[in-house]
């Protein structure tokens, strides 16, 4: 990822969905980390209930 080390410059809430390897959120403060279950880089496409889901959760919490 081009952005890599620019990452540490995001100040607002972030929510990462990702797979269980990636690490990204750790570079990312305030960062918090969902995985999807059963999806692979395309985690809207492959779970998009889960996806929706973690979303609306996030929104909720930072609101």
């Amino acid at each position: 990822m081009e952005s890599k080390n620019d990452l540490h410059k995001v100040k607002c809430p972030t929510l990462l969905l990702i797979g269980d390897h990636d690490n990204m959120h750790k570079h990312i403060p305030n960062s918090k980390m969902k995985i999807i279950a059963n999806a692979h880089h395309g985690t809207n496409f492959d779970n998009p209930k889960a996806v929706n889901q973690a979303i609306f959760e996030f929104i909720n919490k930072i609101n």
